[in-house]
């Protein structure tokens, strides 16, 4: 016998002036209505999506545009990232090597740095609305930036923390948090086996029985209420990431604990520990993954084993990002030690150590072994179809291209890097050791074995003054973002090869509210039936607020408090879900 019961979730979006509240609860207005029985209060940030959201989807980025020197400087400050304290920026072995790490993730998307900005405006009151302010370089530099936190040290431990606490800790700490503008704020992270992805919560609403809503503003899906179901009484979730009607995906992501956590914004807040030598890598050893297919393992020296096909954390994966236009990206924290790695022709590998850097891009299908010791660190590569293997050490960065049918044996400590490739028959291609000296040296390795200087990773002079500052100009008008971004070019981005995407999804940008049969939350795909709604009621609430908030990148000239004013924006808009769902 099946009891159908029917949530009702009314969260008022109230209109934000230039700066925030010293209300605390100003924000709670929602309600929620069980059978027509009101049965819990809301905790609501009085974020609006269609206000304080970008009116622009999530983007892939092409390669030109991709993380840059300029953003690592923005980041970690020129004395960390060029070689010499002045003069055009040459950018250090390990730097270049971070970099092209970056700039490789965001063939999937920019997701995360969306979800930090948009917040980080809302909270330091910004009186030109996010969602219209058109994608423009500068913003686009800016949301790169903001995207990069997610592979430092400190921000990955925060977000590990939480992930060991149960959906229902996840749930309580956001009923705190969303009550109160001032307590600390978080992006929410969601996992299935085929990756992860970026959301930011904004107000949530549970039921005396456990079951509710945490409404999220989406990236992929710009002006458009989403939420995560939780059911915080047995630990489970569920979320729509493709369907353009949540409550009537057929195959929703679905998870309990370990599969949910939240990351912190104060963690994001400048500056930040720079990871080129170690003070921001974090402990042992951090490869990056990025592939489209999936087709990857790591195996640690102890048989720990994971895997492309099954991308929740756990076995040493530590974050997975999802793209929406194909490639993923996989952070996996191991120890010291020799860590084997197989891969598919579309999947780029890079290696992070507390000092030093490698890489690796096999042209097809390869096996490699990384060796991490103390002050070494070593790539083999066994037979394969062809593969580029880059490695640092000291002031060298030693680009290998390891033939077609050949294996190598390259090894780097910080004054040396040793070289060594062979043919089938064992004879030697190359057998080099290359001092890594007191000058930036940039060198390459062909397929025959001849040794070449290269010109290093560099930009102009004007890049040493970048910051994490943004200032948006005037309003302007929504860029339609369903292929790549539309940004300048520049001759700066480092060479990372990435694979373009292939498709593209076009999302419509409708307030959608719907009626949804939902069953026990279960991790199976299950089969919804919608019956949308035909109105929104409207709040034309507006408050004049202070704030005394530092932003995690600044969107102004850098000042810590904002004066009193009267809000430009328009009022938000209350939204109302309703959603009906089956229980045994």
């Amino acid at each position: 016998m099946l009891l159908l019961r029917v949530l009702t979730f009314t969260a008022c979006l109230c209109a934000v002036g230039c700066s925030g509240s010293e209300t605390s609860n100003a924000n709670i207005a929602a309600t929620t209505t069980v059978g027509g029985v009101s049965s819990a209060a809301s905790s609501s940030l009085g974020f609006n999506v269609s206000v304080d959201g970008w009116g622009f989807q999530n983007y892939a980025v092409s390669e030109d545009t991709q993380f840059q020197i300029s953003d690592a400087v923005a980041l970690f400050g020129a004395d960390a990232v060029c070689v010499d304290p002045d003069g055009e920026c040459v950018a250090t072995p390990t730097a270049v090597e971070w970099i092209s790490m970056v700039a490789a993730s965001m063939t999937g998307g920019i997701c995360e740095g969306m979800t930090v900005g948009s917040i980080d405006r809302f909270l330091v009151g910004e009186s030109v609305a996010t969602s219209s302010v058109g994608l423009t370089d500068g913003l686009h530099r800016y949301l790169t930036r903001l995207y990069a936190t997610q592979f430092l040290g400190d921000v990955i431990e925060e977000t590990s923390r939480w992930r060991e606490r149960s959906v229902s800790d996840i749930v309580a700490e956001l009923q705190v948090a969303l009550a109160d503008r001032r307590h600390e704020q978080y992006t929410l992270g969601l996992y299935t086996k085929g990756g992860g992805h970026s959301v930011l919560p904004h107000a949530v609403a549970i039921e005396s029985d456990g079951y509710g809503l945490i409404s999220v503003y989406d990236p992929n899906w710009p002006n458009q209420q989403r939420y995560v179901e939780v059911d915080v009484e047995n630990d489970r979730w569920r979320f729509s990431y493709e369907s353009p009607d949540p409550g009537a995906d057929p195959a929703p992501w679905t998870g309990g604990n370990g599969s949910l956590d939240l990351t912190p914004l104060s963690v994001r807040e400048a500056p930040f520990p720079e990871p080129f030598t170690g003070a921001g890598t974090g402990d042992g050893m951090l490869l990056a993954v990025t592939s489209m297919s999936g087709d990857w393992t790591v195996t640690t020296s102890d048989g720990q084993v994971a895997s492309g096909d099954k991308l929740l954390p756990g076995n040493g994966i530590v974050a997975s990002v999802r793209g929406a236009f194909g490639a993923t990206t996989t952070l996996v924290r191991v120890s010291d030690g020799d860590i084997t790695v197989e891969t598919s022709d579309d999947t780029r590998i890079a290696v992070q150590t507390s000092t030093q850097m490698a890489s690796l891009l096999p042209v097809e299908g390869v096996t490699a072994v990384f060796t991490v010791g103390r002050e070494v660190l070593g790539v083999s590569v066994e037979e394969s179809s062809g593969a580029v293997v880059s490695i640092t050490a000291g002031n060298s960065r030693v680009e290998v291209v390891v033939p077609a049918a050949a294996s190598s044996q390259i090894e780097a400590t910080s004054t040396e890097t040793t070289i060594k490739v062979a043919d089938t028959n064992g004879n030697q291609v190359t057998d080099l050791s290359i001092p890594a000296g007191n000058s930036r040296q940039e060198l390459r390795i062909d397929q025959e074995g001849a040794l070449s200087d290269v010109q290093p990773l560099s930009a102009p002079q004007e890049v040493r003054a970048a910051t994490l500052a943004y200032t948006p100009s005037a309003p302007a008008a929504v860029v339609d973002t369903t292929t790549s971004a539309a940004v300048s070019r520049t001759t700066e981005a480092p060479s990372v090869a990435t694979t373009s995407p292939t498709a593209t999804t076009t999302i419509g940008v409708v307030d959608s509210v719907a009626t949804t049969t939902l069953g026990v939350i279960e991790p199976v795909a299950s089969t919804t039936t919608v019956a949308p709604t035909t109105s929104l009621p409207v709040s034309t609430t507006v408050q004049a607020t202070t704030t005394t908030r530092t932003p995690v990148a600044s969107t102004t000239a850098a000042t810590t408090t904002a004066p009193t004013t009267t809000s430009t924006r328009a009022p938000a808009t209350s939204t109302t879900t309703t959603v009906q769902r089956q229980r045994p």
